[in-house]
């Protein structure tokens, strides 16, 4: 099922990666050629990292009931490779480092100060790097023709794994499941 997948979205992302490079004037860090792993796990998650690396765990492709839920969550770790998102998260982890560093310089308790400064340095940005990433993943599936409906069903059922929570604080790396529904509605009203 994943290569189907691939192959039916893969080429619209490239499309979207390369019209987004264009478009922003300066060279992109996504290359528009993004790397596939699978790794055998109960869990029902997938990730974005590194050098446009994508990892899918076994326990997300046996826990969808259409292929779009799944497409769904493909497209969207490919956005955050598209809406260059890693290395965004880094720099603001690598700030947020320096500005707790600093802050706990001579108090004896720089590294743990700095550990905080990094966490709430990823932090910030975090929500809207996720809400961008559903909103690219939305516009390929639309590209690609799936039915809109149905990758809806899946991004409700991550966010009842995930998030039970109606509404998202600091803390949270990604908006709350009625936000991200919502945010979803809006964007594919029109496509």
């Amino acid at each position: 099922m994943l290569e189907k997948i691939l192959n039916r979205i893969e080429p619209h992302a490239k499309d979207l990666c390369k019209e987004l490079s264009k478009a922003s004037k300066k060279k992109s860090k996504s290359n528009c050629h993004w790397e596939f792993e699978i790794v055998s796990s109960n869990s029902f998650n997938a990730y974005a990292s590194g050098a446009n690396k994508l990892t899918f765990y076994t326990g997300l492709v046996r826990g969808v009931k259409y292929e779009e839920e799944l497409a769904f969550v493909i497209a969207h770790e490919i956005a955050h490779h598209i809406g260059d998102h890693i290395s965004k998260a880094t720099f603001s982890s690598i700030l947020g480092a320096l500005v707790g560093g600093l802050l706990g310089a001579g108090t004896g308790m720089s590294s743990d100060i700095t550990a905080v400064g990094a966490y709430i340095g990823n932090l910030s940005g975090s929500k809207a790097r996720e809400a961008e990433a559903d909103a690219l993943a939305a516009i390929i599936l639309s590209k690609a023709k799936y039915d809109l409906l149905k990758a809806r069903i899946g991004l409700i059922r991550m966010t009842r794994i995930g998030f039970s929570k109606s509404t998202s604080n600091f803390f949270d790396s990604h908006p709350s499941g009625p936000e991200r529904i919502r945010a979803f509605d809006e964007i594919t009203k029109d496509l």
